[in-house]
């Protein structure tokens, strides 16, 4: 058996350069603050004697609120994306909702410099902003075609999380679940509540 229940939740991780990233940048190709690396480890395998991480084809790193009545359909357009090839992390920056999470918070601000909700960054460069732009997710994805290298032989066992990188920078660990919606009977998917960082170099997370 594995080393202890965890909760429904699952954990993404991110392995990032160690300056903001400005998605205009990004999306010519010259960005500081890249994501190189991402990896997705679920519940169910991390209550196992080891886990390895899978990657994702795209990763959508959603900003929202509970009180952006916008929100709600871009939220319903999501809903159907949650699978093996894209995975969604959602982030609750508003200091008004009850779920709000202050790392979400510096990344919206600090690391996208996003002003608006929704918005929408897709493999860490293509931003879209509003419910309209947001129809053009599957063709935007279908229009990227982003290769994730950076951390080789990811694994979790013992509450460890371990890997071999020889890239510089910043390991981040979001951690997810399925959260209510304050006001109506939505269920949010996977709206971040946690986060892990280690320096890359450090080939190994503890996630106790």
């Amino acid at each position: 058996m594995g080393s202890g229940p965890w909760p429904l939740f699952v954990v993404v991780v991110l392995l990032v350069s160690l300056a903001p990233v400005n998605v205009a940048q990004a999306e010519e190709g010259t960005a500081n603050g890249a994501t190189h690396d991402v990896a997705v480890l679920t519940a169910t395998c991390m209550a196992n004697e080891t886990c390895e991480a899978h990657r994702p084809l795209h990763l959508v790193e959603y900003f929202s609120a509970d009180w952006c009545e916008p929100c709600h359909q871009v939220s319903d357009q999501l809903q159907n994306l949650t699978d093996e090839t894209t995975v969604v992390l959602q982030h609750h920056p508003s200091p008004q909702d009850a779920t709000f999470f202050s790392s979400s918070k510096l990344r919206n601000d600090h690391d996208y410099r996003l002003l608006f909700y929704p918005s929408m960054v897709v493999d860490g460069t293509a931003l879209l902003t509003g419910t309209r732009q947001a129809l053009d997710l599957e063709s935007v994805m279908e229009n990227l075609s982003t290769n994730w290298t950076g951390l080789d032989n990811l694994t979790f066992e013992n509450n460890t999380l371990r890997w071999n990188t020889t890239h510089n920078g910043t390991v981040a660990v979001w951690m997810v679940a399925p959260t209510a919606h304050e006001t109506t009977d939505r269920i949010h998917s996977s709206v971040a509540y946690g986060l892990r960082t280690a320096n890359a170099t450090d080939n190994m997370l503890s996630l106790k």
